[in-house]
């Protein structure tokens, strides 16, 4: 008889010193974590087998986020998300927070359609500041390219343009609201969105902040779905 799989999927908020964490420090931490909570897992094959699962939005180090997604394919049989839940709860830091937790039938495979990041500033906006953000807001309503230098490995950079992985932009008081699209060819960075805005880390109240994501999934018992939160 087929053993049959859920994917345990859990959403979780990232702050403070945890948001320092690498996008592999971040997944070896789950890893561990899903493991001391003796979840019914599902490893993969080969000499070194692991949990299968995944981080399907990778975090740039330092951004601090209210809308983190894990996966992780489980046996079915007896599983229970919130039983998980509260055995994952207490081995969390601080700066991980739970939000919720779900299951979905089959293996899960989630990708991100767009990501809104928030950069709030320490200070008022000035004129000068004021008026090149209204510049960026009127670049990204025009749908003209917005061209950059992407920085690569080994010091070498790119030219890429980021207005096709723009949505919208917006002002309000101290607070900027970026809604960036995730294509297949990529998305725009969030170092490049600083750069563009001609915003650094010394004019933020507050790390830069990941807001919201717009999901699709595909799984091997449906041909496809939208799945926002």
């Amino acid at each position: 008889m087929q053993t049959e799989y859920l994917t345990f999927i859990a959403d979780f908020k990232v702050q403070d010193r945890f948001a320092y964490l690498s996008h592999q420090e971040t997944l070896s931490f789950w890893q561990r974590v899903v493991v001391r909570a003796q979840l019914p897992l599902v490893f993969t094959q080969g000499f070194n087998p692991r949990p299968r699962l995944s981080l399907p939005l990778p975090r740039s180090v330092g951004v601090q986020s209210d809308c983190e997604r894990l996966c992780v394919l489980v046996a079915a049989e007896g599983f229970s998300a919130a039983a998980a839940r509260n055995a994952i709860e207490p081995l969390l830091p601080e700066g991980c927070t739970l939000i919720s937790t779900d299951t979905a039938v089959g293996k899960i495979a989630f990708h991100p359609a767009s990501v809104t990041y928030q950069f709030t500033l320490a200070l008022p906006p000035d004129e000068t500041r004021q008026a090149h953000l209204q510049y960026c807001i009127l670049q990204t309503q025009a749908g003209d390219p917005i061209c950059l230098s992407r920085h690569m490995e080994k010091g070498r950079q790119r030219p890429v343009d980021i207005r096709p992985f723009l949505e919208a932009l917006s002002c309000q008081g101290q607070s900027l609201r970026a809604v960036c699209l995730v294509r297949q060819e990529g998305t725009v960075r969030v170092d490049e969105l600083m750069r563009w805005l001609a915003v650094g880390p010394q004019d933020l109240a507050e790390s830069v902040r990941r807001t919201e994501v717009q999901w699709v999934f595909k799984t091997t018992n449906l041909q496809g779905a939208s799945y926002s939160l």
